[in-house]
């Protein structure tokens, strides 16, 4: 009698050790609520601080100049105007092509000025001053200006030259309008303007007009009514 009674206590502890342990495994088959899916999924995102690059400089540069066409040299004067679009910066690159050298660059904005050639290409660098503040405009960097002077010399008439001129170098936008006049004694016509288109012009005054900068080149003759100069030999002048 004792020994089955025994057994069947034995075997009930048994199923009961068996239901506990079965009550604590987690059935994964059971919905969870989102507060505790998310606890699960909940991963940490550690962010170390760094620099901010600062913004690239970029500026747009607008040329007037005014050519002057002599008998032996040709002089021009460059009004450049210069606009900040974006970041601060220390120089500005424009082009330089065309035969002409660099003589002067005025300006208050420019601190000092240099003719650049790389692989047989003409950059004239700009040297900006700090950049001031223009308050009445919400903070932007004021404009600055500059006057540029070049000067080229050609030996005799007829002549073809080719006339200097700035194009964009590094500017994000870029106008150039160019103004040609022919001084006493001297008469000329473009003979090639590519990348140039004509504005409307008063004889004995050139314009045209170019955002690329391009080939200017003039055909040069004395003008009729200056004879031209005599060589003597042999002479001798007496009295």
């Amino acid at each position: 009698m004792l020994a089955p009674i025994k057994m069947n206590l034995i075997a009930c502890l048994l199923a009961s050790l068996c239901i506990t342990c079965f009550a604590q495994v987690p059935d994964s088959t059971v919905p969870q609520t989102q507060e505790a899916q998310a606890a699960q999924e909940a991963h940490t995102i550690i962010l170390s601080p760094g620099r901010t690059k600062p913004p690239a400089f970029l500026y747009a540069a607008s040329a007037r100049a005014e050519i002057r066409v002599g008998v032996k040299e040709i002089e021009q004067s460059i009004q450049l105007q210069l606009r900040i679009v974006q970041g601060q910066g220390e120089t500005v690159s424009l082009g330089l092509v065309g035969v002409g050298d660099v003589t002067d660059v005025q300006g208050d904005s420019i601190a000092s000025w240099a003719v650049r050639t790389v692989d047989s290409k003409r950059y004239l660098d700009l040297q900006l001053k700090p950049a001031d503040v223009d308050k009445s405009d919400g903070g932007k960097t004021a404009d600055k200006t500059a006057t540029i002077h070049i000067r080229s010399k050609h030996l005799e008439l007829p002549a073809r030259v080719e006339l200097a001129h700035l194009i964009p170098g590094k500017a994000l936008g870029f106008d150039s309008q160019v103004q040609i006049q022919y001084l006493s004694g001297v008469s000329g016509k473009i003979a090639v303007a590519d990348g140039f288109a004509p504005l409307i012009s008063i004889k004995p005054i050139d314009r045209l007009q170019t955002t690329t900068g391009g080939r200017l080149e003039l055909h040069l003759d004395r003008n009729s009514a200056l004879p031209p100069a005599v060589e003597l030999l042999d002479t001798r002048l007496g009295g």
